[in-house]
C-alpha cells in the first residue's frame, strides 16, 4: 500500500509497485495496448502462437515473441507398482495471483483434475521459474493433458 505525508500545500505519496500480473504487464506492454484488453487481456495472444497472456505471464515467457517450444513435457513414472502420466511444465516460482491446475481428458471433451497430483515435484528452475511436475494415474485413462490458469 502506499503511504502519503504532507508537505506544505502539497503531498508526496509512496506507491508501492505492483505485483503479480499487474507488474508484469507494463514490462510487456505499452501504456495504450494495456488499455485494449483485445492485446494484453489475460485471454489475448498478442504474438499469435496460441499461449494466452496469462500463460505467458505464469510461464515466464515473451507475449509478443512466437513460442516453439512446448507448453509441457510429457512423460510416465511407475511408483510402488502402479503407473503415471507424468506432466512437466515452467511456472513463475513467486506465483501470488493465479492458480495454475492440469487438466486431463480422456475423450477430448471433458476435462478435469481428478486425481491430479498438481505438485507432485517443484524444483527450482533458471530466471525466477520453479519446475512442476504434475502425476496423473494412468488408471485414469488420460489421452491427453493440458495447462489452465486462471486469477481467482
Amino acid at each position: 500500500m502506499g503511504r502519503c505525508r504532507a508537505a506544505g500545500w502539497a503531498a508526496a505519496c509512496d506507491v508501492a509497485p505492483a505485483k503479480g500480473y499487474e507488474g508484469w504487464q507494463p514490462a510487456h506492454f505499452t501504456l495504450a495496448a494495456r488499455m485494449d484488453d483485445t492485446v494484453s487481456g489475460e485471454t489475448a495472444d498478442a504474438d499469435g502462437d496460441g499461449w494466452t497472456n496469462l500463460l505467458e505471464y505464469v510461464t515466464g515467457r515473451d507475449p509478443w515473441r512466437e513460442e516453439t517450444e512446448p507448453l509441457l513435457t510429457p512423460g510416465m513414472v511407475k511408483e510402488g507398482g502402479a503407473s503415471f502420466f507424468v506432466v512437466a511444465y515452467d511456472r513463475r516460482a513467486e506465483l501470488i495471483d493465479t492458480v495454475v491446475l492440469v487438466e486431463h481428458t480422456s475423450d477430448f471433451a471433458a476435462w478435469t483434475t481428478n486425481n491430479v497430483d498438481q505438485a507432485r515435484q517443484v524444483t527450482p528452475a533458471a530466471g525466477g521459474l520453479a519446475r512442476v511436475q504434475a502425476w496423473i494415474p494412468v488408471a485414469e485413462g488420460a489421452a491427453a493433458a493440458r495447462l489452465r490458469a486462471f486469477r481467482p
